[in-house]
């Protein structure tokens, strides 16, 4: 595998795992980081977590009309 390869494999599982982490309440940065080092494992582990409490609560409250 080349290095140019690596690098833009690497962009795609960190763009990824951010906004799958960011629909989901969890910070995109960090998400970001994980998916540039850990591929595949960090975006089937993001798949895997539920959404933060605060992030439940924001969609309850969408649902019910809220502001």
């Amino acid at each position: 595998m080349d290095g140019d390869e690596l690098l833009i494999g690497a962009a795609l599982f960190a763009v990824a795992s951010s906004a799958l982490a960011w629909t989901k309440g969890h910070s995109p940065i960090k998400w970001a980081i994980y998916g540039a080092l850990g591929g595949p494992f960090a975006l089937a582990k993001i798949f895997v977590t539920s959404a933060t409490s605060e992030e439940i609560l924001r969609r309850g409250e969408a649902s019910e009309g809220g502001p």
